[in-house]
Order: C-alpha cells, then structure tokens, then sequence
C-alpha cells in the first residue's frame, strides 16, 4: 500500500461507495474539493483507491486550523490499519506545513473511538449530519 496526495478524482469512486451509498454519485464530491488549499491524501493498492481522507483550510471556532473531512476505507480492506496510516500521514504533513495548530473533524459516533486512540478529543455534543447520521466534532492540537 502506498500512501500519497492525489487529485479527487483518484478518490471520488471510493468516497461514493463508503460515504454517499445509496445516493446520487455527486455527493462524493464536497464543497471545497478544488480549492487550492485542499489536500487530498489517497491509501493505494494496485491501481485502487482503497483509502482517502481530504484535509480543508476550515476555521475551528473563529481561529485558523485544518479540517479532516470525507475520510473512507474500503470495507474489503478495513480493520487492517489503513485508518491509522491515513490520519498519521495526514497529520505529519501538516505539521510540516505548519500553518494552523489544530486539526478538527465531524465524526460518525461509531468512529470516535478509533480518533480518541490518536489523541483526537470530542468537543461537542452529537448532532444529526442528514444521510449519515449522528457525529460529533473533534479536534487535536497538532
């Protein structure tokens, strides 16, 4: 497997399957995919997407910081530590950015446990995202 930034598109067949099942294919692209600042990292074995995450230029309670967002691991390939060489790869690189000091995420519930591994912290309460359920938002100091 290898872990690399990558266009959207690389990234878009994934995103549809785990992320937006069921629903119409342009729901896999978000709102600010293209934006100069996005980072699009993918996990890839062969030819295939098998893991994405996208990193947005997002504030976090009015300060500058990065949001983790649409983060996707094929179910064929999930418990197999791709998720955590996803957020590792994701976080060393923006530590060497080094713009923003934190990182934060809207989660699915059943996800916070694996963010609080990697020392993530939940700081709201769980709120509805329509289509995909209750979340909550977390936040890291990087």
């Amino acid at each position: 497997m290898k872990l690399q930034l990558v266009h959207v598109d690389r990234i878009i067949d994934l995103r549809h399957a785990v992320l937006c099942r069921g629903r119409h294919r342009k729901h896999a692209h978000f709102v600010g995919d293209a934006e100069t600042t996005t980072i699009h990292i993918g996990a890839i074995i062969g030819k295939h997407a098998v893991g994405c995450l996208t990193i947005l230029d997002r504030p976090f309670s009015g300060e500058p910081a990065w949001q983790l967002h649409g983060m996707a691991v094929d179910p064929l390939y999930q418990g197999g530590g791709i998720g955590r060489s996803l957020l590792s790869f994701a976080e060393t690189r923006l530590r060497q950015i080094d713009t923003y000091p934190y990182v934060w995420c809207n989660a699915c519930v059943p996800a916070i446990q694996f963010y609080e591994k990697f020392g993530w912290v939940a700081v709201s309460d769980e709120f509805v995202v329509p289509h995909t359920g209750l979340h909550r938002t977390m936040l890291k100091r990087l």
